[in-house]
């Protein structure tokens, strides 16, 4: 297990795939700590050097009573950057985790060299807000086992769950043994969060995914996402949900593979 310290936080994280190559860091979305990134990995391990790790409040790293706000996971990131030697990563961002990427290219341009932006967004609109609101309501009140189920449907596409209903709810209760407080606490961190206005200020290969079928962050936010950034391209992936990059993670690799890595490698 290794752990560095962001501020006497530890944060939880894993290096895996091949050491001599281009470095990719995996940013989780609020509901999945890192595994939620293990099949896509196993599509890319034997080319590019993989880092994961768990956001503050998640997983395996330290849960501090307080909100976890955007501009502090972008301090976190850096920060493992800075601890494992890297002057530069690709980031692959779900949801938060994108707007999380997306704030350290702005911030931070010098230590990004592409972004795989997936059911993400670059503002907390009234909609996006009302249904992060729900989730914390229900946690807070009724706690993991009524989260799960008012979750579930805004996490995957009706047609893979069709035919894999059962796994996918099974993959979604294994967090329930964590305490709520650290779950409402992620939540919290983004509801305020707007930099639309400065996506003109990413200025790398950046390709958007989004499920056809996401109906958390429906294709609109990664509409807006493609058109505020420069140098970028969106791929809706047909009869997909929020969770896409489970659902075909193949396809989901090939698109960032053929439409990033490769421009980016080209501008190296």
């Amino acid at each position: 297990m290794a752990v560095f310290n962001s501020k006497d936080v530890k944060i939880y994280y894993e290096e895996s795939g091949n050491p001599e190559g281009e470095p990719i860091i995996f940013v989780n979305g609020v509901y999945l700590d890192s595994l939620v990134w293990s099949e896509i990995i196993q599509c890319m391990e034997n080319e590019f050097r993989i880092i994961t790790y768990d956001l503050r409040g998640q997983g395996l790293s330290d849960k501090p009573d307080e909100v976890y706000y955007t501009r502090q996971h972008v301090k976190d990131l850096i920060g493992l950057m800075d601890h494992i030697g890297l002057e530069y990563a690709h980031l692959v961002g779900l949801f938060n985790g994108g707007a999380i990427a997306q704030s350290a290219a702005i911030d931070y341009p010098d230590r990004v060299k592409s972004l795989a932006l997936i059911g993400s967004y670059s503002h907390t609109d009234r909609m996006l807000m009302s249904k992060i609101k729900s989730w914390i309501s229900t946690a807070e009140r009724a706690g993991w086992d009524a989260l799960v189920d008012v979750a579930f449907p805004y996490l995957w596409g009706a047609t893979y769950l069709e035919d894999n209903h059962d796994t996918a709810y099974h993959y979604c209760i294994k967090n329930k043994h964590l305490p709520v407080k650290p779950f409402v606490n992620l939540l919290k961190g983004p509801m305020a969060y707007d930099r639309t206005a400065e996506l003109y200020r990413i200025n790398v290969p950046t390709v958007v995914l989004c499920g056809s079928e996401d109906i958390l962050t429906p294709a609109v936010y990664s509409k807006i996402l493609s058109a505020g950034i420069n140098n970028s391209k969106i791929h809706v992936m047909l009869q997909t949900g929020h969770l896409c990059i489970k659902e075909r993670p193949e396809e989901a690799y090939r698109l960032i593979k053929e439409n990033l890595f490769k421009k980016a490698m080209m501008l190296k």
